[in-house]
């Protein structure tokens, strides 16, 4: 390579990097599927197929859906290739994985809220059950505890299950 292609080189590199540049913009609708948005830039230009992970289209991985409205930083890797590196308000983030996994997982899986409060409920209503068996029971004087076993009985024969982690944990995500 001659000095002249060298300098010719360096100078082509130079104007590349000073193509790459980010703006401020407001999210006008979010596309999922293809993991791009439509933003505008605050000095109101539009920008379509914005990059909101490496590959488009892509089902694997984890992306951040951008609330609509909210500001983003979109930076550009060339003219046409721009993607949204910072975010205010994130609707929700996508992760297509196996597993997912938060501070080495020890701590095992999530709950599953809905689960966990059937049980909690459950055991409610149990205790509302036998309160229920004692603010009726009546003592009887010399009975030797007959009338409260019998009215007890109904309640003590229904046990409940014991709670399984399996019962109430999302083992694909870990914390």
């Amino acid at each position: 390579m001659t000095y002249r292609e060298a300098f010719f080189r360096l100078v082509e590199q130079r104007l590349v990097l000073e193509e790459l540049y980010s703006v401020i913009a407001v999210v006008n609708s979010v596309d999922e599927d293809t993991r791009t948005c439509v933003v505008t830039e605050v000095e109101g230009a539009a920008l379509i197929n914005v990059k909101l992970q490496a590959l488009n289209s892509s089902s694997s991985g984890l992306v951040q859906i951008p609330t609509v409205g909210s500001y983003v930083i979109v930076s550009f890797l060339s003219p046409t290739d721009s993607f949204v590196s910072c975010y205010t308000d994130v609707d929700k983030i996508l992760i297509d994985t196996d597993l997912v996994q938060f501070n080495g997982g020890d701590n095992g899986g999530l709950i599953n809220i809905e689960d966990l409060v059937t049980k909690i409920n459950n055991v409610e209503a149990d205790i509302n059950n036998l309160k229920s068996v004692f603010s009726s029971w009546v003592p009887v004087l010399q009975d030797g505890g007959t009338a409260l076993k019998t009215a007890s009985s109904t309640w003590s024969v229904a046990q409940l299950t014991l709670t399984q982690d399996s019962d109430i944990e999302d083992n694909k995500i870990t914390h």
